[in-house]
């Protein structure tokens, strides 16, 4: 049988937006959410959900970011869209496994796409500030729209092309934007959740514990210039609740603790192994 290479992006892109995204074509107006087909006859529209992550587009607010990935040495986008008025564009790149942002064995994933946007963030100097959740329509005749890379992208390719100044981790909690917010506050909340959710079973039910971890994740939002949108929260509290709510009580926990004691028991005795070795080695 004869292999055929998959459509170009460019052909299939719409049915990588979600089922019912939110569009709009001026913002002051308010956006709405419809179906897919009715919502790309607007100019902007939804690219990912508070929960999923399908692409990583980057708002580069200058009249020269056509081009402005290979001045930075990155690879092409899938799609440049770009507002001939001003020359400001958004940048489309399309990740091959989309990245789920609850649920605590996506953790992995999530931080890696958190290390891919932070990146690219800078080195196109794109605008830190912007949601990855509505971009310009490329269908739409109100933009320049130009297609590069044919096909999406693999996070570890992406992450290929950055370095470690790029990948820096912000200094401090008040400028963290994008993705790395979903981190903080997914493990913030996880280890209030670890300690805390043995007594909750005790004392209340699982729709109490987890409003009382969406309120931990208020707090925790805080620390952000740009804040997570309290459907966000909600959505991060409900995966770390139900998983810590399934997994941990006071059988499950005693096993762990002990397992974590014999490991440490384990780590002790080879380092004392290590040191006695060195000792002997060193007499003659």
């Amino acid at each position: 049988m004869q292999n055929l290479d998959p459509p170009p992006i460019w052909s299939t892109w719409p049915e990588r937006l979600p089922a019912h995204p939110l569009c709009a074509d001026a913002f002051a107006d308010g956006t709405r959410r419809l179906p897919r087909g009715s919502a790309l006859t607007y100019h902007h529209v939804e690219f990912n959900t508070a929960g999923r992550i399908g692409w990583l587009n980057f708002d580069v607010d200058r009249r020269d970011s056509f081009e402005c990935w290979d001045r930075a040495h990155l690879p092409a986008p899938n799609a440049y869209v770009q507002n001939p008025s001003n020359g400001h564009g958004h940048l489309l790149y399309a990740i091959a496994t989309p990245v789920g942002l609850t649920g605590l064995s996506h953790e992995r994933p999530i931080a890696l796409a958190a290390d891919v946007q932070r990146g690219m963030t800078r080195r196109l100097e794109a605008d830190a500030a912007y949601a990855n959740r509505i971009a310009k329509n490329p269908s739409s005749k109100r933009w320049r729209t130009g297609w590069f890379s044919n096909s999406p992208y693999e996070l570890s390719f992406l992450l290929d092309a950055l370095d470690r100044r790029d990948l820096k981790p912000a200094l401090h909690p008040s400028v963290t934007q994008g993705i790395s917010r979903n981190v903080d506050v997914f493990n913030s909340l996880r280890q209030f959740a670890y300690a805390n959710v043995r007594a909750a079973k005790k004392t209340g039910d699982q729709m109490a514990w987890i409003a009382r971890l969406v309120q931990e994740a208020r707090i925790a939002n805080l620390q952000f210039a740009v804040p997570l949108s309290l459907s966000e929260l909600r959505q991060i509290a409900k995966s770390v609740g139900k998983w810590t709510w399934r997994r941990f009580d006071d059988a499950k926990f005693s096993k762990l603790q002990a397992g974590r004691r014999a490991i440490g028991v384990a780590k002790r005795r080879n380092e004392m192994r290590s040191k006695i070795d060195a000792l002997l080695g060193g007499v003659s």
